[in-house]
């Protein structure tokens, strides 16, 4: 399969995602990248196995945030596995450093439990602030913090720096603490658990390209991180 035979199959199946409408985080990008065998992925810690769920191929999709409520630096994933016949046969989500399998019973669009939409695409609801993925958003509950964190909460991870993207610009202690002064005064919010669709305007790319312009953003949010510290001096 040639890129642009990626690029269209990424465009044709991108999920449809739903978000609190108090969401203060925009979506920045979506990255993709296309199995069509098994491989290591090049964004999670993870193998991919496009045979997984019948499958033939495999979408990973790499949503990525300048921001989680609790840290700078975001990335999550869905990955949407295809059929011979170039249908969604399944659907797996990154929630807190977990894989999840997305089939539940009960969607309306699916004869696999499947959470898809009239189109049949995947429909993913994403958390408040942390933006890990759920079939559901009743669900979001059996995180014991899901309203802390978005307030009392919020900043308390500081700064990540992952190893998928080395180019991120270094960071000191002071900063990791202005971080969480930072998004604390900016971003602190209360969920208001009426979800919305969300993240049509964020661009779709491979990605490797994705990956290039994430230490760019974080650097230009680390300035504005260590400019609002020196005003508080």
């Amino acid at each position: 399969m040639n890129d642009l035979e990626k690029e269209r199959l990424a465009g044709r199946f991108r999920p449809s995602v739903f978000m609190d409408e108090k969401e203060p985080f925009a979506l920045v990008g979506i990255g993709y990248t296309v199995f069509e065998e098994a491989a290591q992925s090049p964004s999670a810690p993870r193998r991919i196995h496009p045979a997984s769920h019948g499958g033939q191929l495999c979408i990973e999709y790499e949503y990525y945030y300048d921001y989680d409520i609790q840290h700078l630096y975001d990335l999550e994933h869905l990955w949407v596995y295809l059929d011979e016949e170039r249908r969604v046969c399944g659907c797996e989500c990154s929630f807190h450093g977990m894989y999840l399998n997305a089939a539940l019973p009960g969607f309306e669009f699916s004869d696999k439990n499947l959470p898809l939409d009239e189109a049949g695409r995947v429909a993913m609801y994403v958390q408040p602030g942390k933006h890990a993925f759920l079939p559901r958003p009743e669900l979001f509950h059996l995180f014991i913090d899901f309203r802390e964190s978005c307030m009392e909460k919020a900043g308390a991870d500081g700064i990540l720096a992952p190893d998928i993207v080395p180019e991120l610009p270094r960071h000191s202690q002071q900063d990791e603490r202005m971080a969480e002064r930072y998004v604390k005064e900016h971003f602190c919010f209360v969920p208001s658990e009426k979800y919305i669709p969300g993240g049509s305007d964020a661009p779709l790319m491979p990605w490797e390209k994705l990956q290039r312009m994430i230490p760019e953003r974080i650097a230009a949010e680390l300035e504005k991180i260590r400019e609002y510290g020196r005003k508080l001096m």
